[in-house]
């Protein structure tokens, strides 16, 4: 998971470091070595002291549901509407860029650009067409 630490650095200022690790514990880790690299490599003055002020876990899904803007199920708003296998509005999505799909294996799941015949759950609509390489998003 991606993380974006804030930390109060008595010696400088306070600074976001962006770090990547399997528990917050890790990243908190993580940013206080970022954070005391920084300052050696700055030749900050005197022992610094550092204090965590916030924490922000980046979440694939959400910055994905901002970005494509999916089609949501009018029964249950957070969660976008599945639109079945077939039929003429997935025909369209898949033409214009805008057909998503839901897949699984095991406990992983994931969303990825395009119609997939493997491990698909569900076909999502987005308003925002994707273009480019396959793209694919934890969920």
């Amino acid at each position: 998971m991606k993380y974006e630490i804030e930390v109060d650095r008595t010696t400088t200022r306070t600074s976001w470091f962006n770090v990547e690790a399997d528990t917050e514990d890790k990243a908190v880790s993580l940013a206080y070595e970022k954070a005391a690299d920084h300052d050696y490599s700055q030749h900050a003055e005197g022992v610094a002291e550092y204090e965590v002020v916030n924490i922000k876990q980046e979440n694939p899904y959400q910055d994905w549901v901002k970005k494509y803007q999916p089609i949501m199920d009018p029964d249950n708003p957070d969660k976008p509407k599945d639109f079945g296998y077939t039929g003429e509005e997935v025909a369209m999505a898949i033409r214009q860029g805008c057909l998503w799909s839901l897949c699984t294996e095991g406990d992983d799941y994931w969303i990825s650009s395009g119609a997939r015949w493997v491990n698909r759950m569900e076909y999502w609509i987005c308003k925002i067409p994707y273009h480019g390489d396959t793209l694919t998003i934890t969920y």
